[in-house]
């Protein structure tokens, strides 16, 4: 992982190995995503994920660019990809985590019409920060609650949206659902 503490407005690089060791060339896709927790409670790098609510100052995309999205890398040789970090003018608090995420692309041979087709992710952690300033987390709503089945039960879920740059340790979450006025359930 990355551990950069920088300042505002300011320019700097850094660079990925890519090594195919196969015998075959091979294509590898590079993205920056942003970091966020997954349905089980575990840092991901996902594209999409990419949280909206949060200043452009803050978005890690806004930051950090990868000149070339593609890389074609010959058997048994390493080729390395520039990455490419503009801090905005603005100043933050907190911490940005998020990744350089490098993906083989399958041969369109290989790919399975119906089935799972097996890929290969790399990441490269960033944990960004300019300040050592104390964040508090703020937590939002980001849906309404709906039932949902995960691992064959019925589950209640509610999406919740930390909108400062800070990890949240020892989370507890107090819910009561109503019907009307009537208290339905208490957690």
């Amino acid at each position: 992982t990355w551990d950069i503490k920088t300042e505002p407005n300011k320019k700097f690089g850094g660079v990925v190995y890519i090594q195919n060791t196969s015998k075959a060339d091979a294509t590898y896709d590079v993205s920056v995503q942003q970091g966020f927790t997954n349905s089980n409670l575990v840092v991901g790098y996902a594209s999409g994920n990419n949280n909206k609510s949060l200043p452009a100052n803050m978005r890690l995309n806004s930051i950090v660019k990868v000149p070339q999205e593609k890389v074609t890398v010959k058997a048994g040789q390493t080729v390395y990809a520039p990455i490419n970090f503009k801090t905005s003018a603005k100043s933050f608090d907190g911490t940005i985590i998020g990744a350089v995420v490098v993906t083989k692309q399958v041969p369109k041979g290989d790919m399975k019409q119906a089935g799972l087709t097996n890929q290969f992710s790399y990441v490269k952690g960033i944990k960004l920060s300019e300040t050592d300033k104390p964040v508090t987390a703020d937590l939002v709503n980001t849906r309404k609650g709906r039932v949902v089945t995960k691992d064959s039960q019925q589950v209640f879920e509610l999406g919740l949206a930390n909108n400062q740059a800070n990890y949240i340790g020892d989370l507890k979450v107090k819910t009561t659902i109503k019907h009307g006025n009537q208290v339905v359930m208490q957690d």
